[in-house]
């Protein structure tokens, strides 16, 4: 875009355009992208927490 911008009789209107729609799709990629990091460490919570009670039960078990 930069390239097309240095052109002789470009139109500067149509490269801050070109850009915002850019960067709204890389913003748009970027939160998509943070609710699958969300969704998965809230997985990893979920099996972190099953596994502790997994494991006190498995201790209680032995221990009696």
């Amino acid at each position: 875009m930069l390239q097309e911008v240095d052109q002789p009789g470009s139109s500067i209107d149509q490269y801050v355009d070109s850009l915002e729609a850019v960067l709204a799709q890389k913003m748009d990629a970027i939160r998509k992208l943070q609710n699958h990091l969300e969704r998965f460490k809230s997985k990893l919570r979920q099996e972190d927490l099953m596994s502790r009670t997994v494991q006190k039960k498995q201790t209680t078990m032995h221990r009696t």
